[in-house]
């Protein structure tokens, strides 16, 4: 029902602005009334990216890359559209009118173009979103009850071991970060909850370095996702597409691991965790040569 309201009011918006540029303005106050309509859905659509922005600021940083791009790309368009509405109405001030009509043809077509493309990133993080709202809580409270189950194997290994004050002091470490994870969790703070849950994970790998075999399961995944958030900064910064592709299907191979090991597969959530980290590897050479 939501998407059919949004689809009949992006439809009304660009059907009006389609009609508005069919008939050349006969006077200033008709070309001034089809620049703020223009600079009116700019509003409308900017107000649109906020709402997208606020549903992907409560989910996981690393969902749906591709699409916070495009909103990132929104933002830097729309500072040229608003310059060139400027534009065109020092150029109405000047009766240049046939110049200002031209350009605001130019920046309405924009405007449908960028339309369009948000629509399609709305319906996209809806979907996710309710996803998310559902399907969230549960995977957090199984990451939490994974990292709970790591802490209990990693003071047994680092019994047997022998360890040391290094050791033990990175053990408690975690499970301090582990508590703080719980908290969150307890008060629905599922984004927080899981990236506390996994810094306390890595805190672990730290605690029984050299007391566990590297094919280890658990060991493998947080090895991989520690790599995959260092690459995620130096393609961050390097701004390189191809760079940024490749990363993405290491992150959906990453995810599916998760999932395996989630369900105890944990000779399949090797298998593509290993995937995962060489398609890793592969974005940051890119990311690299291609500074």
């Amino acid at each position: 029902m939501k998407d059919s309201i949004l689809i009949t009011g992006l439809s009304f918006l660009i059907l009006s602005a389609s009609l508005l540029s069919a008939f050349p303005a006969q006077n200033p106050d008709a070309l001034k009334a089809r620049i703020e309509f223009t600079a009116s859905r700019l509003d409308y659509i900017t107000d649109r990216v906020s709402r997208i922005e606020n549903g992907l600021s409560q989910m996981p940083e690393t969902d749906f890359p591709v699409l916070r791009r495009q909103l990132e790309e929104f933002r830097r368009s729309r500072e040229g559209i608003l310059t060139d509405l400027s534009g065109c109405r020092d150029q109405l001030s000047n009766n240049r009118l046939l110049e200002a009509e031209a350009k605001l043809n130019q920046v309405s077509d924009r405007l449908n173009l960028l339309s369009l493309k948000i629509f399609e990133v709305e319906k996209r993080v809806a979907s996710g979103f309710r996803k998310y709202q559902k399907l969230g809580g549960e995977h957090v409270r199984k990451a939490v009850e994974r990292t709970d189950r790591a802490l209990e194997r990693a003071v047994q290994v680092i019994r047997k071991s022998g360890g040391n004050e290094e050791s033990a002091a990175a053990l408690r470490r975690a499970a301090e970060i582990q508590e703080n994870a719980k908290r969150r969790l307890s008060v629905e703070d599922f984004k927080d909850a899981y990236k506390l849950t996994l810094q306390a994970r890595r805190t672990l790998l730290i605690a029984v370095k050299g007391s566990v075999d590297e094919n280890d399961a658990e060991f493998v995944m947080e090895r991989v996702e520690s790599k995959y958030e260092r690459a995620e900064g130096i393609i961050g910064a390097s701004r390189d597409e191809k760079a940024r592709l490749i990363l993405e299907k290491g992150r959906e191979r990453l995810a599916r691991a998760r999932d395996l090991l989630e369900s105890e597969n944990n000779e399949a959530a090797v298998s593509q965790a290993r995937v995962a980290a060489k398609l890793i590897a592969k974005a940051v050479d890119v990311a690299r040569r291609g500074q």
